[in-house]
């Protein structure tokens, strides 16, 4: 659940990880780093944005419509993540939900070495 000590949390490293997770290379805009402190405001966890961004980057990374948001700006936008927030604690809470998701956007979820380990390991694999 939200976590008030993440108010600590430096944009910055939040916008590492989502270039780690997703390959892309985003620097620390200010509209980047405002959008990233709105969502810390409001309690989130460094594990649960870093579930969020890799959750939309499977769900989206290749489709032609959706791979362009994959942006911080549509990401932590406070409205979309808080819809994509309650997607992941859907997908961790029901394991039939997170099965049919990974089968869609993850088929490697299930092989020992899966492209998408610290997904499996976010989601109890």
């Amino acid at each position: 659940m939200k976590n008030k000590s993440t108010m600590n949390t430096d944009p910055t490293e939040i916008i590492q990880i989502f270039n780690q997770i997703t390959g892309r290379r985003f620097t620390g805009t200010k509209k980047h780093l405002s959008v990233i402190e709105s969502v810390l405001k409001q309690g989130y966890s460094t594990d649960e944005i870093s579930a969020v961004i890799l959750t939309k980057f499977l769900e989206w990374k290749d489709s032609p419509v959706m791979a362009v948001h994959i942006c911080p700006i549509t990401i932590f936008r406070l409205v979309n993540f808080e819809k994509y927030a309650n997607q992941v604690a859907a997908l961790k809470a029901n394991p039939e939900l997170l099965k049919i998701f990974n089968e869609k956007y993850n088929p490697t979820a299930n092989s020992s070495a899966g492209a998408f380990a610290k997904f499996d390991e976010m989601f109890g694999k």
